[in-house]
């Protein structure tokens, strides 16, 4: 699938704020755009997620683009928000 029509795809259809992409990894639609958000799954009772904040990308047209620092603590306020709502244990890296 292209990349227009994947971004076309997720528009219409995203239902969550937040798409799990398997054990690592994952895409957070904030204000109208798809971040992606290097994280890691753990099998650990203290949390369940880890993710790591250096690593929050904005995906457009295909391609990621680097974001100011800003942005990232604007993403990952509105990530860690979700995740409570969730019920997910999560530690910020």
């Amino acid at each position: 699938m292209s990349w227009l029509l994947k971004d076309i795809f997720d528009f219409i259809f995203k239902r969550r704020p937040i798409v799990f992409l398997g054990r690592a990894g994952l895409n957070c639609y904030y204000n109208g755009e798809k971040f992606f958000i290097d994280s890691e799954m753990l099998d650990d009772s203290q949390y369940d997620i880890v993710i790591y904040s250096d690593r929050i990308n904005l995906i457009k047209r295909g391609q990621k683009f680097i974001i100011d620092k800003t942005i990232r603590e604007n993403v990952l306020n509105f990530l860690k928000t979700e995740l409570k709502k969730q019920h997910i244990k999560f530690e910020i890296a």
